[in-house]
């Protein structure tokens, strides 16, 4: 006869995943990003495991990664910008962004400078569009510096 096993969980068991997709202004602000992902897998490791998607804005203006980027952004759970413009987007990954439809909702969008705004109203287009999608929104840009 054998006997019910009892489940307890092991850390070699797969923890949920959380989807982070970074879309990041250039190598400096990738950086920046990176660290980001790295507080937050190790704060968040008891509970999900983090992964994440880099893209920086020039890959945007090519066609076939473009495209393919679009699907990595709609299956993301958060949506990250990184930049160290003053004066918010280009018009060009605006326009990226509008493009894609997350196929579920995402837990939240991000706009994480590198420097201070010259006006905190550039970044109003992410916020916007996170209250579109229906996700939690949140930036350093009005309220001071990550560090």
């Amino acid at each position: 006869m054998t006997q019910p096993k009892s489940h307890v969980p092991m850390d070699s068991e797969i923890s949920p995943a959380c989807k982070l997709f970074f879309l990041c202004e250039d190598r400096v602000a990738q950086e920046s990003a990176l660290k980001l992902k790295n507080v937050l897998a190790t704060n968040c490791q008891q509970h999900v495991m983090i992964e994440a998607t880099f893209c920086n804005f020039a890959l945007l203006c090519h066609p076939m990664l473009r495209e393919s980027l679009k699907r990595d952004a709609s299956e993301a759970d958060m949506i990250i910008v990184s930049a160290k413009r003053p004066d918010g987007l280009p018009i060009f990954v605006q326009n990226w962004i509008k493009e894609f439809t997350p196929v579920k909702k995402p837990l939240a969008c991000a706009h994480f400078c590198t420097s201070a705004p010259s006006d905190p109203s550039a970044f109003q287009f992410m916020e916007e569009w996170s209250r579109q999608a229906g996700a939690a929104y949140f930036s350093n840009a009005r309220g001071g510096m990550l560090q």
